[in-house]
């Protein structure tokens, strides 16, 4: 229950606000010390010192097994891709669909759906860690199924609902396997360990694309091979029952615990319940923390280039053979089972090199690998216009080699970038970049293909390459930059928990270090900005400065490039605006905050569904409403749109009592109005405000402004130049001068109410 003002003003926590604000000051200088610190959470130590892998396992405290396990079933998760790129071409084509088109839809979909329920069930459920190693050996277990079933499926569309079943088990591999290879092992063999999974997945490729071949040879059909496929899928599960599970960002949080303990001091006694989110992020959430992150979406067009080799160029290299070189199609699968081996010696010595690399530098690994990337798209032209066999081959050997080494490097860093909450996401969208990419390059190699040949194809896949690798090269620009961003993410939150479970006050809402850019265009610059409990603030400044716009973040309307936003102790940087209301945060827009084709009562009851199917509570709100503004109350039935411009914004200001927001943002509040109305309107936001709601006002007028509230903040060109008094704000000609008339710096504001607060000022504010 929301307390009353003089109980809100009499709290004697608040008297440590200027002590913790001060204290909040102190940690936020000393960040810059603290995040090249945390670095070494994420693996980045700037040393070129690599021990044995085998001791960077023990000192995991795990060994051998866990890679083991995961990597094998990673290689049942490949073994199904590989009986599909060699047995579901004939069967897509005996269906009139050329180039494996439907069955690569409907792994894509499947893929899509099983990792985006595994997400929700993760998210939902009290015990998330506990369910990963057993969702990973289930899915193994269902592609072993799939296998089997695939070799007694009796026609085309049966091996189209295997496809779609091994899907499913696909989405679980690709969302839950990387993200569990980097919570059990330390950041300082994680790359290699990386690599080794990926030979896994190389390994399970070139095994079924030798199977079928095999099969034939020993005078068995396709089906032998997947009933093969499928005992050894069984086995490596088997092998694999033994995996755990670890605690998601354990070893990152274990030195990041530690920096903020040594800078703060030993946390208090109730640190597990401190400064805990009201609600767990939602899916959706999740994904726009990951795609947030600058150098997400260069990461995931890199990615997509290694979807060539698992969907585009085994058709295209077969007709290549055949033509060019009479091969066999046995022949032609075995070729293709040996590029795919070849791969695996390309990741041994990546293992190691990349390690090295991002040790050094994470931008460092990501210029290597778009080098590597250019180097592969050049032998892939090369292959198939230069007429010697075995040249040929090597040439495609270097390719897939790239291909596959710029996977590894892409999930390296995209993993180690975002937050170790937000993994299993960016592991899902690393997949789903993969396949997109394949279906990408099978349109392009098709289209040049039908119009000027297949050595043309083949150019355009390596410039397809090319410009994926030259994304890797875009994303080593800002990739240090993300692994600062989100180690300060980190410090900041674990800080909050610590000072909460020591009792500290902290304030109700907070923006902290914010960037903001309309496309290439930067408008906010290192904005921080802080609000108490029940209290009044105003936010002012010239035109262009930012204000709006720092409402609108605050508001969820759009996502800050840099920095966080706390409100009550959760971060909430990245919830959605209709999430961020029902925590409490609501804004009443510049202009005419109304619903124009809606009549008044429907544009009160609209916000009641921040009362979930509490219509008593819904009413009690419109109520109060309607008693704040009696004009409103003989228009109810009448369209907002018709209301004058003053009951428009009074209409906009009464949904405060049906939402009963913790924060108010009010945007302009007097734009346009006669002053009588203004002052009715005043008035309203004093009760409001009376009530222990908090309220941040943004307006033109400085006398309006400055007779609200006792602290003022005054941004420029996108910072903040002055935070404290308002008083002092009003002394402040220079700063004023390029805003208000030049009398409005000269009177001082209106004394205050008896109902209002006055702010504790923490030291060195002003600027």
């Amino acid at each position: 229950m929301r307390q009353p003002r003089e109980a809100v003003r009499n709290r004697p926590e608040l008297t440590k606000l200027r002590r913790a604000e001060a204290a909040i000051a102190d940690l936020e200088q000393g960040g810059a010390r603290l995040r090249p610190a945390g670095r070494s959470a994420f693996g980045v130590v700037g040393r070129f010192e690599l021990g044995p892998m085998s001791e960077a396992l023990r000192a995991s405290g795990l060994g051998w097994y866990q890679l083991a396990a995961l990597t094998l079933l990673g290689g049942v998760d490949a073994l199904f891709a590989g009986a599909l790129i060699n047995t579901g071409g004939p069967i897509s084509l005996s269906l009139g669909i050329p180039n494996l088109s439907l069955l690569i839809y409907v792994r894509i979909v499947g893929l899509a759906v099983a990792g985006v329920a595994v997400l929700q069930m993760m998210g939902r459920s009290p015990r998330p860690r506990a369910q990963r190693s057993r969702l990973v050996l289930c899915g193994g277990a269902v592609t072993a199924t799939a296998l089997l079933a695939g070799g007694f499926s009796r026609n085309e569309w049966g091996l189209v609902g295997v496809t779609a079943l091994a899907s499913l088990a696909s989405g679980v591999a690709y969302t839950l396997h990387r993200p569990l290879l980097f919570d059990h092992y330390r950041p300082e063999v994680r790359i290699r360990a990386m690599a080794s999974y990926g030979a896994g997945l190389m390994l399970g490729l070139a095994g079924a694309s030798a199977a079928i071949p095999l099969a034939d040879d020993l005078g068995m059909t396709w089906r032998w091979a997947y009933v093969a496929l499928a005992v050894v899928a069984a086995i490596s599960v088997a092998g694999a029952g033994r995996l755990t599970d670890a605690v998601p960002g354990g070893w990152e949080n274990r030195v990041i615990s530690g920096l903020v303990r040594r800078q703060l001091g030993p946390p208090g006694p109730d640190l597990n319940g401190a400064g805990g989110s009201d609600s767990t992020p939602t899916t959706a959430e999740r994904f726009r923390q990951v795609l947030v992150t600058r150098a997400a979406v260069p990461i995931l067009i890199a990615a997509s280039a290694s979807g060539l080799l698992v969907v585009t160029l085994p058709p295209y290299l077969w007709s290549f053979w055949s033509d060019h070189w009479g091969m066999h199609p046995d022949a032609e699968a075995g070729l293709l089972s040996g590029l795919c081996g070849a791969s695996i010696p390309a990741l041994v010595w990546f293992g190691r090199r990349g390690e090295l690399a991002f040790r050094a530098s994470p931008a460092r690994m990501l210029r290597m690998t778009s080098r590597l990337a250019a180097l592969g798209a050049l032998a892939l032209y090369l292959a198939v216009v230069i007429h010697l066999f075995a040249v040929m081959v090597g040439l495609l050997a270097v390719a897939f080699a790239a291909l596959v080494v710029l996977l590894t490097a892409a999930s390296a860093a995209l993993l180690s970038a975002v937050r170790p909450a937000n993994r299993p996401h960016a592991s899902l969208a690393l997949g789903l970049a993969v396949l997109q990419g394949g279906v990408t390059g099978n349109f392009v190699m098709h289209a040049f293909d039908r119009r000027f040949g297949l050595a043309w194809a083949f150019f355009a896949a390596a410039l397809y390459v090319l410009g994926c690798g030259a994304s890797a090269s875009r994303a080593a620009r800002t990739i240090e930059s993300d692994l600062d961003d989100t180690v300060g993410a980190m410090i900041a939150e674990t800080e909050l928990r610590t000072r909460t479970s020591q009792g500290q006050h902290l304030p109700l809402l907070g923006v902290r270090h914010v960037d903001f850019s309309y496309g290439p265009v930067q408008v906010l610059f290192d904005v921080t900005f802080t609000v108490d409990d029940g209290e009044m603030v105003a936010l002012l400044g010239t035109n262009g400065a930012g204000k709006s716009t720092l409402l609108r973040l605050i508001s969820g309307m759009c996502l800050p490039s840099r920095g966080s936003i706390h409100f009550r102790g959760s971060d909430v940087t990245y919830l959605g605006p209709d999430e961020r209301v029902r925590r409490g945060i609501s804004q009443v827009p510049g202009g005419r905050a109304v619903f124009g084709a809606m009549t008044v009562v429907e544009n009160l009851r609209v916000f009641g569904y921040t009362h979930g199917r509490d219509r008593r509570a819904v009413e009690s709100g419109v109520e109060a409403g309607l008693a704040a503004f009696p004009s409103l109350a003989g228009r109810l039935d009448q369209p907002a749109a018709t209301l004058s411009g003053g009951e428009q914004q009074m209409l906009g200001l009464a949904k405060a009592f049906v939402v009963r927001p913790r924060v108010l943002l009010i945007d302009e509040l007097s734009l346009g109005l006669a002053p009588i109305v203004v002052g009715e309107l005043l008035d309203t936001v004093r009760r409001i405000n009376a009530d222990g709601t908090a309220v941040v006002i943004v307006e033109q007028s400085v006398n309006i402004a400055l007779s609200l509230v006792d602290h003022a903040y005054f941004m420029e060109q996108g910072e903040v130049r002055f935070d404290g008094p308002a008083a002092e704000l009003a002394a402040r000609p220079d700063l004023l001068r390029s805003v208000f008339l030049e009398g409005a710096a000269s009177k001082p504001p209106a004394p205050p109410g008896p109902a209002r607060r006055p702010r504790a000022q923490a030291a060195g504010r002003s600027r």
